[in-house]
This record gives C-alpha cells, sequence and structure tokens, in this order.
C-alpha cells in the first residue's frame, strides 16, 4: 500500500544505475517534498543532482524504488503517461535555459500549454498575462535567440509557470547569469514556493543561505545530510489523477514552419534532390504513355478508323469483280483500288517532282479532312494540295484565305509520260506542318479510274496499288471481314496496323528502361526523405528533448517530424510537376523538329508531331498517392525505431 499521508511529493529507496554502467548513480534515496519548500540540492559535479530532477520528472525510469505524487505511484506511467504528467504538474528551468531559438518570447512562454491545449487563444491571453507580471510585454516579439541572459531566465521560468504546476525543477537555473540577475532569479523562485514544491540544484551558497527553505546535500549517489531552515509546511490531503490531454495543431504547425524556414539552406537543399527525384520520375512515365497513347492518337485524328487495306491469300491481283463484290456490301460505303505514284507537274513558272496519290470520293470518308483547307473535289479536274507545295506555289507568308484565292488562279499540268499529260484546278490543301519540303498531290479515285480509262494503260507506270475499303460504321466489323475473306479469299487489314506495330515495339523497348528509370527515380527520392528525417532528428536534438521535458507526448513529436517529411514530399512534388511542364514544352519543341512518323501504306504523308507529355498530367495523381504513402511509411519506421527519450541526456548537466 502507497503511504496516503500528508506528504505531496515522495521518493522512497529510488536507485538509477544506466545500462552498461555498474555505478549506482543514485542509491537508494528517500525523501518527500511538501508544497511551500525551496529545496536546494548540492553537491559534487556527477554526485546525480540532475539525475534526481530527471527521475522527478520522469525523463528517465528508476532502477528500483518509487516515486509517488499525491498518493499516485508515478513509477506505473508509461512514457506518454509520464508526459502527460509532466505537463501537468512539472514546470523545469534548464542550466542553459533552453528556450527554441527558432520560437519569439511568447510562443515559448506558450509551449507548454500549446502541448495540452486546443484553445490557441486563450492560450495566447494567459501567456501575455504571465508576460506582464515579470514585465515582459515589451519583448514578446523577440526571438529567443536575441535575448539577454536575464530575460532567457525570466522566460524560462515564465514557460515553467505557465501551466501553475505544483512541483518546479531547476538546474543551475543561475550557473551562467551575474550576481543581479541571479537574486532575481531566486527571488521569483522564492515567490513561487509559498504554493508549490521548488526543487533547485545549485552551487550558489550565498543564494542558499538567504533563499532556500531546505538543503539537500547528495554525494555519490546518496544524500549526506537534509536540513530544513523552516518547519515544514502541512499539507491537505489528496490524490492526483492523470487528466487526459489533446495538442494545439496550431502550435505544432508553427513549429514545423520555424523548423523548416529557420533551417532555409537545409530546406532547400532537401527539396531540390527531392524534386530531382521526383522530376526523373515523372518525365520517364509521361514519355512512356505519352510516346503510344499520344502518337497512337495523332494516328487516328489522320486517320480513318473504319478505313482498311487489303491483299488477296495467293497474292493474286485484285479482279474488277472483287472490287464489285466489295462495292455490293450494304456495310461498305466505298472499295477501291489506291495509287500512289510520282511524276512530274509544271506549273507556268517551276517543274516539281512530287508524289501523287488517288483518294475516296466521300469527303467524309477522307482521312485529312480536318486537315483540309477549301474545298474538297467535286469534279474530274479538280485536285488538293499538300500545304508545303502550295507554299511553294502562292508563298508562306499569306493567310490561309489568301491562300486559297491565290491557288485558285494556279493550272498544274501533271506529266505522267512524254505524251500523256493530266491539267488539274487547285481547290483546297492539306495542312500539315513537316520536317522535309513534302509535295503531293490528292485526286479523287474514282476520276483518276475514269480518265485512265481513256488512256494507253500499259504505257503509264504506276508505283504502288493497293485495295482500300472504307466501311460505314466500326460496328461489327470482324464479321463482316471474316465474311470477305472466307467468300472472296480477301484479306483486311486495318491501315494503320503497320504504323501501330511499330509504335508498340518501340514502347516496349521504352518500358524497359523508362520503368527502371522511375523506379531509380523513386528509390532516390525515398532515399532523400529518409536521410532527411534522420538528419532532421539528429541536428534536433535539443529542441526535441526540451519538447519531451515540457511534457510532450511521442505522437506530438511524431507528428512534427511526419508532418515536415510530408511537406517537403508535396512541395518537392509540385516543383516537380513545374519543371516537368516546363521540360515538356522544350521536348516538344524538340520533337517538333526531330520525329515525324510516316504512315506505312501513306509514305508520303506524315503525321504533325505528337506532344509527348500531354498524357502525363493523368499519372500525376496516381504518383503523387504512390509517393506520399511511400513517405510516409518509410517516416513511420524511422520513427518508430527512434527512441526520442533517450535523447534528452543532452540537457543533463551533473
Amino acid at each position: 500500500m502507497l503511504d496516503r499521508g500528508d506528504r505531496m511529493l515522495k521518493l522512497t529507496n529510488v536507485t538509477k544505475i544506466f545500462p552498461n554502467d555498474d555505478r549506482k548513480i543514485l542509491n537508494q534515496i528517500t525523501l518527500d517534498a511538501n508544497r511551500g519548500e525551496l529545496i536546494a540540492v548540492v553537491g559534487k559535479s556527477g554526485s546525480g543532482k540532475t539525475t534526481l530532477l530527471s527521475i522527478i520528472a520522469g525523463l528517465e525510469k528508476v532502477t528500483e524504488g518509487n516515486v509517488v505524487f499525491d498518493n499516485f505511484e508515478l513509477t506505473t506511467l508509461n512514457e506518454d503517461q509520464y508526459a502527460s504528467f509532466r505537463n501537468e504538474n512539472v514546470g523545469i528551468v534548464f542550466q542553459e535555459f533552453n528556450l527554441v531559438e527558432e520560437l519569439n518570447v511568447l510562443d515559448n512562454i506558450m509551449l507548454p500549454l500549446s502541448l495540452s491545449s486546443a484553445e490557441y487563444n486563450d492560450n495566447k491571453k494567459q501567456a501575455m498575462q504571465l508576460l506582464k507580471k515579470f514585465r515582459m510585454e515589451h519583448i514578446y516579439k523577440r526571438l529567443a535567440k536575441n535575448l539577454s541572459g536575464g530575460e532567457k531566465a525570466k522566460v524560462s521560468i515564465a514557460r515553467a509557470m505557465i501551466q501553475n504546476p505544483d512541483i518546479i525543477l531547476c538546474d543551475e537555473p543561475t550557473g551562467s547569469l551575474d550576481n543581479e540577475n541571479a537574486s532575481i532569479v531566486f527571488q521569483t523562485l522564492k515567490q513561487i514556493s509559498k504554493d508549490k514544491i521548488v526543487i533547485v540544484v545549485t552551487h550558489d551558497d550565498a543564494l542558499i543561505e538567504d533563499f532556500a527553505t531546505r538543503l539537500i546535500r547528495i554525494h555519490d549517489g546518496v544524500i549526506e545530510s537534509d536540513q530544513s531552515r523552516i518547519p515544514k509546511p502541512v499539507q491537505q490531503q489528496s490524490t492526483y489523477r492523470l487528466k487526459p490531454k489533446k495538442g494545439n495543431n496550431k502550435a505544432i504547425s508553427k513549429l514545423l514552419t520555424n523548423q523548416l524556414f529557420r533551417r532555409n539552406n537545409k530546406t532547400t537543399l532537401s527539396l531540390i534532390s527531392l524534386s530531382f527525384s521526383f522530376l526523373l520520375m515523372l518525365l520517364s512515365t509521361m514519355l512512356l504513355f505519352g510516346f503510344k497513347y499520344n502518337s497512337l492518337e495523332s494516328i487516328r485524328q489522320i486517320s480513318n478508323e473504319a478505313e482498311y487495306v487489303g491483299y488477296k491469300i495467293n497474292n493474286t491481283m485484285i479482279a474488277q469483280s472483287d472490287l464489285e463484290y466489295l462495292n455490293s456490301k450494304d456495310n461498305i460505303d466505298e472499295a477501291f483500288m489506291q495509287v500512289i505514284t510520282s511524276i512530274l507537274v509544271k506549273s507556268e513558272t517551276v517543274t516539281f517532282g512530287t508524289t501523287f496519290e488517288t483518294i475516296t470520293s466521300d469527303v467524309g470518308q477522307f482521312k485529312l479532312k480536318k486537315q483540309l483547307v477549301g474545298s474538297y473535289p467535286n469534279t474530274p479536274n479538280q485536285v488538293i494540295i499538300s500545304y508545303d507545295f502550295a507554299k511553294e506555289l502562292v508563298g508562306s507568308n499569306l493567310s490561309e484565305s489568301d491562300m486559297i484565292n491565290a491557288l485558285n488562279n494556279v493550272t498544274l499540268t501533271a506529266i505522267f509520260t512524254e505524251d500523256i499529260e493530266h491539267i488539274f484546278e487547285v481547290v483546297g490543301f492539306v495542312k500539315i506542318n513537316t520536317k522535309d519540303n513534302h509535295i503531293a498531290i490528292f485526286y479523287r479515285h474514282s476520276d483518276f479510274s475514269t480518265w485512265l480509262d481513256t488512256q494507253d494503260r500499259d504505257s503509264i507506270r504506276l508505283d504502288q496499288e493497293q485495295l482500300h475499303v472504307l466501311f460505314d460504321t466500326t460496328k461489327n466489323i470482324n464479321k463482316h471481314i471474316k465474311a470477305i475473306e472466307t467468300e472472296r479469299g480477301i484479306i483486311l487489314n486495318k491501315a494503320t496496323a503497320p504504323l501501330e506495330e511499330y509504335i508498340e515495339g518501340e514502347y516496349r523497348f521504352l518500358t524497359s528502361v523508362l520503368l527502371a528509370t522511375s523506379m531509380i527515380s523513386i528509390g532516390l527520392g525515398i532515399a532523400t526523405i529518409y536521410m532527411q528525417i534522420k538528419n532532421s532528428i539528429k541536428n534536433q536534438t535539443k529542441k526535441v528533448s526540451i519538447l519531451i521535458a515540457l511534457g510532450a507526448q511521442k505522437s506530438i513529436i511524431h507528428n512534427l517530424f511526419l508532418y515536415e517529411s510530408l511537406f517537403l514530399g508535396v512541395v518537392g512534388f509540385m516543383i516537380a510537376i513545374l519543371l516537368a511542364s516546363m521540360c515538356g514544352v522544350f521536348i516538344d519543341l524538340v520533337l517538333s523538329s526531330q520525329f515525324i512518323m510516316i504512315l506505312a501504306d501513306y509514305q508520303n504523308i506524315v503525321i504533325e508531331p505528337v506532344r509527348i507529355l500531354a498524357s502525363g498530367w493523368l499519372i500525376y495523381p496516381v504518383f503523387f498517392v504512390v509517393m506520399m504513402s511511400l513517405i510516409y511509411i518509410g517516416c513511420n519506421h524511422i520513427l518508430k525505431t527512434s527512441n526520442f527519450y533517450t535523447i534528452s541526456e543532452n540537457l543533463k548537466k551533473d
């Protein structure tokens, strides 16, 4: 049974042995302390004075013995429970004061409140009242690192008092102060000890004589003497109850902001490293998906999904009866032999070598109709030409409408043989930009077939003839293709199939290369976050120790570093998106001058370079979620394997 007398704080047979050290830092310490006492603890360096304060505050666990506060046994508490007890009932004044230098006076004083209360405005009001009591309201915005020694001492005491704790623990609070400021500190401690337990580790004998109500001497971990200068005050019997705490997110956010932006160089380097890793990942993935899907989309834009090319199974010629059969089908709009050949074309002043290509009679089935400027041929002598050809004929500085008006006055003569010519009227052009100067004429196949029947066909050499079939719909198209193969032995394939197969092959190659790059980039990003958190914990040991001493639970410390990693991840990812978009513009410009795809069956028709990075926008959310999840998991692992309560060692000075 615990002693339920009038003692407020009682240590019974407390022994402390640190790991890997057989020496007893504290050896069977038994003492009690009551409200109204200012207890001075003296002894040589290393005698166990600071360890005694740490045991009372719960910063160190006892090896043996009990610590009881108001009939409540503290040694049964876990770390987070002891943190709550410390935050509510213990105020600590350190030898070096240990203020958070990145915070101002007001925020430093508010820290204990911020760790336990969600009412930020109430906390601020309470802190300002305490500042007025210490006559420091005029410096409440001053950063802690800009304070004098005396000001730091006052702020440290004010921070220890802000929760109105029952116990004030002071570790050499006057060690770095002059006599005047040291006296002010002890006067303040004497005043607040009227209704509190104040325990002070000190070497200042003069101040002990003037202010201490009780003197305890420790030697080699044992209480050598315990002298009271006044009668011990009588205490009311009470029983302490541990209260649940809820932290202040606004205060934690402010700590995080200062943690990041007071370390500009380190934060900037981390963001640069993260952004580079994410940028590699984004560009790799954007190129991977963009190459395939935007290339295929570009093909679809200049092709007809219902257009098929064919040949006979036995490689015999497509006969006129085959064309009649195909054109008799209800689901086929048109079947014809497309001609592609090289000819000479002359205008009034210039002769050009050009490509001559026959096209569908139906403008609705024309695969380049979206790029058509002007009219579609509707009489036997009308043609459309390529954009490059149009610029050669009338110049490149004209508007589209002026270019059409100028072309209407141009007469072209196509030379098929020395004796066979055909005069054409230009009614439009196909606006496609190409890398090389591309000269082409497009003529309706029905008009060409009619004209060809009037000529000596044996004397006209045609480079290529291929069956083209235009279905009226893609619905059940495979069924119709199978029927044609069965009935006439004609094999039909999509007109764009060869190019799509080429793109698929290139895509498979890019997949292996770019996915490997993406995985490396993800690894670099995770490694950067991992090192950032580890270095952040290492470099901010003192700050973490201060927060722990003020009663911060593990979850608060955990969130502080977790939010830092997520902040860096989010900002780094956003920077990477911006850079990826800028790089995308540059890559598109390069591709616009270098990358041209040619349709297998239309060697004279080129596709405008695709914007490869466009589809990358679709993968941003996916990779963002993946990266943030990996960062969260990695950060959790680091924090769970870090014992924060051992780093409070740097606050001890025996």
